[in-house]
This record gives C-alpha cells, structure tokens and sequence, in this order.
C-alpha cells in the first residue's frame, strides 16, 4: 500500500517533493511480494525481503554488496546521464530506522547508541 501511495504522489515524501521541485523516484531491491510489473517504479529486485536481524543477519554479504552496488550504479545514471547534482536516499516502512543504524554502525564502528535517538517515540 505504501509504494502505492508513493507512485500516486500521496505519501509525505510526494508532498515534500514538490514543494522543493525533486522528483521521486521508487526502487524495488526487495519487497518481499512481487510488485505489478507495469507500476512506474525501478525493479531491480535483490531478495524478497530481509531476515529479523534480531536473531541473524538480515541478507547475505553477496545480497548486501549488491545492494551497494545497484544504489552506486543508480547514482552514477542519475548524475551522468541525467544531469543530477543532488540525489538523496530513503527508505519505507516500520522500524526503518533499525537497519539504517546498524548499517552506519558496520561503516562507521561507531556503537548504535551514539547514531539514533528513540525515533518516533511510539
């Protein structure tokens, strides 16, 4: 429901993003469903979703790489191809903040505490 709402232009990042003129663009690298083919988004699916960090990792370190990798090719499109010279990343969903910190942690060594606060607080 949330990718839909992002290709209908409803979601808040939509509305903030035409108040600043940016465009946004959605990248399926792993939904955990399979998403209508003819939606406008990029599929460059990785893997269907993640395993619960809590107990493991939550891809492999090929699956991680490649991930890296698709968003630096992405990157690269968009600023040679397309003349981009700002281009900034999110992400969706519940707990998003959860594996943005520990992926910071991995590159930085820095503990988790130090790299978020409590979120939304809920």
């Amino acid at each position: 429901q949330m990718i839909y709402s992002f290709i209908q232009g409803w979601a808040s990042i939509n509305v903030l993003a035409r108040h600043v003129g940016a465009e946004v663009r959605v990248v399926d690298c792993g939904v955990a469903g399979d998403l209508p083919r003819e939606w406008p988004i990029i599929h460059r699916k990785i893997g269907k979703g993640t395993a619960n960090i809590a107990h493991m990792p939550a891809m492999s370190r090929e699956q991680a790489i490649e991930g890296l990798c698709l968003g630096v090719d992405l990157v690269l499109e968009a600023k040679e191809k397309e003349g981009y010279q700002l281009i900034a990343t999110g992400d969706m969903g519940i707990a998003n903040t959860t594996p943005s910190t520990a992926i910071l942690a991995a590159f930085s060594g820095k503990p988790v505490a130090e790299l978020t606060g409590r979120g939304t607080g809920i």
